[in-house]
């Protein structure tokens, strides 16, 4: 609230020299001389003042600020709110799919078995996962870990006994339909998709 003085003329000249304020809750001046009536008038620009005269002193009073509006290109005000980047979300959702985490495992190296295998299981045998245990001739890489990872999960998944009774159950299906009982195992066709993958990561 602003407060000043509008008159004719030096107010050091003048018959009316301001002696005060009243009281300090409600501002006025004493005069010499009858005390002129107040009266509430409306400034331009929405604003009030009080005053007898136009030469008498006005109280003026500033208009309420009214509250700012928000930029007309957000959508809402609530400042916690996430504010949507589609640059961003195109980014992420084009980035791969990282593989799954790999359960807890060991490679046991068993170079001997080689020749007993290859006569027993399969010719070109490499590798036999029992549990968390996998057993192997040499040391694998990537792509045939994957295949034998995809065989522990398995076993996790399905209870040791209940992999056991679940691949010779596949494998006599296979066989049944005609297929070859490894190759056409549900199981082995995973792990294979598995290795699929893990070969096209490498390049």
């Amino acid at each position: 609230m602003s407060l000043y003085l509008s008159g004719h003329g030096n107010p050091a000249d003048s018959d009316m020299e301001p002696r005060g304020f009243a009281s300090p809750g409600r501002p006025e001046f004493a005069f010499d001389g009858p005390r002129p009536t107040q009266r509430l008038v409306r400034t331009p620009g929405g604003g009030e003042r009080t005053g007898s005269q136009p030469d008498q002193p006005i109280i003026q009073r500033s208009a309420p600020r009214r509250p700012a509006l928000p930029p007309a290109d957000r959508t809402t005000t609530d400042p916690t709110a996430p504010v949507h980047n589609p640059d961003v979300s195109a980014s992420k959702s084009s980035r791969p799919e990282s593989p799954a985490p790999s359960p807890a495992y060991r490679v046991i190296v068993i170079p001997w078995l080689r020749r007993p295998a290859q006569r027993l299981i399969l010719p070109n045998w490499l590798a036999i996962t029992i549990w968390r245990w996998i057993f192997a001739w040499r040391a694998l890489d990537e792509v045939e870990l994957a295949h034998e990872l995809t065989h522990v999960r398995q076993w996790l998944e399905h209870g040791f006994v209940g992999f056991i009774r679940s691949y010779m159950a596949e494998s006599s299906r296979a066989k049944k339909d005609g297929g070859d009982r490894y190759r056409e195992n549900r199981f082995e066709v995973e792990a294979r998709a598995a290795e699929d993958e893990a070969r096209t990561r490498r390049g």
